[in-house]
C-alpha cells in the first residue's frame, strides 16, 4: 500500500473520529434545545410543580415501610424558591431567595432562619430544573459511554462536581451523578419525560444512594407562567439571622397564600 494511500486513509479515520464525537457545547445545546429552549427557560416567569414522592427504607423497593409526601414546588424569577409540603399531617416550609433562607415546621411552629452563609450559596443558583447544573462551568469535556455523553460540572456552593449523562438519541439527561463532601455516590434517573406549553420536564425522578433506592418522585402537574403572590417569599414576622442561624417559635402559623387570585 502506497504511502499516500495511508495518509488519505489516515485523513478519512481523523474525520471519522471528528464528524462521530461531540462537544460538550453541542450536547448541550442540543439539550437546551430539545426541552424548549435557552430562550424561553430564561424568559421564564414562574413556574409551580406538584409532586408525590414515595421515600423507602435501606430496603429499596424490598421496603416494608414507604413513607408518602406530598410537595407543591414554586419558582418566581429572577431566584426566588419555595418548597411547601405535607407529612403526617404536618406543613413543612423551605425558601430561598437572594435575600433570605428559612424553613418553618408547622406541627412545632419553629421557624429557622439560616445564617448568610446559607444565602450566599444560593445566590446565582436559579431553581429551575433544567438551567440549574447547566449554567454551572464545565469541569470535564464530553466523554462517550455507549449510548450516552458524560459531561461534569463544577458545583461552586459544595466544592463537588455533577455528573450530567445525556442520551445520544434523545439528546435528553437520563441520569445525575455526583459524590458528596463525605463520599457518598448519590444518583439520579430522569424518566417519562412529557411537553407541557412548550417545556419538556422528566415527570419520574428515581434516587439512588449506597447502591439503593432511595426515594421515586411522581410528577402530577407542572404549571408554567401562573400567578404567585411573591409574598410567600417573605421571612414570617420579619425574622432576619443578624448573627448566624437563628430559630424562633411563632405565636401562630403563617397563613401561606400561594396565588394573586
Amino acid at each position: 500500500m502506497s504511502s499516500k494511500t495511508l495518509s488519505a486513509l489516515a485523513v478519512c479515520m481523523c474525520l471519522s473520529l471528528t464528524l462521530s464525537a461531540q462537544s460538550s457545547k453541542q450536547i448541550i445545546d442540543d439539550y437546551l434545545l430539545t426541552i424548549g429552549g435557552r430562550e424561553s427557560w430564561e424568559k421564564l416567569k414562574t413556574r409551580v410543580c406538584k409532586e408525590e414522592m414515595l421515600q423507602y427504607s435501606s430496603e429499596g423497593l424490598f421496603a416494608t415501610s414507604v413513607t408518602k409526601r406530598n410537595f407543591i414546588n414554586y419558582y418566581a424569577a429572577p431566584n426566588n424558591y419555595l418548597k411547601y409540603w405535607v407529612e403526617d399531617l404536618y406543613t413543612k416550609v423551605y425558601c430561598e431567595t437572594n435575600n433570605s433562607v428559612w424553613t418553618y415546621s408547622a406541627d412545632t411552629k419553629r421557624l429557622t432562619v439560616l445564617s448568610d452563609e446559607f444565602i450566599e450559596k444560593a445566590k446565582d443558583f436559579p431553581r429551575i430544573n433544567a438551567l440549574s447544573i447547566i449554567n454551572m462551568p464545565v469541569e470535564s469535556e464530553a466523554e462517550s459511554q455507549d449510548s450516552l455523553y458524560r459531561i461534569g460540572f463544577k458545583d461552586a456552593r459544595w466544592q463537588r462536581t455533577i455528573y450530567l449523562f445525556f442520551d445520544k438519541e434523545t439528546k435528553l439527561v437520563v441520569k445525575q451523578e455526583y459524590h458528596n463532601t463525605g463520599g457518598d455516590h448519590h444518583e439520579y434517573y430522569y424518566k417519562d419525560y412529557r411537553v407541557k406549553d412548550g417545556f419538556k420536564e422528566p415527570y419520574v425522578i428515581e434516587k439512588f444512594q449506597y447502591d439503593q433506592l432511595f426515594y421515586v418522585i411522581h410528577v402530577e402537574d407542572i404549571s408554567y407562567n401562573v400567578a404567585i403572590d411573591s409574598k410567600i417569599f417573605e421571612t414570617p414576622d420579619k425574622h432576619k439571622s443578624e448573627r448566624g442561624t437563628q430559630t424562633y417559635t411563632l405565636k401562630k402559623s403563617p397563613n401561606f397564600r400561594f396565588t394573586n387570585d
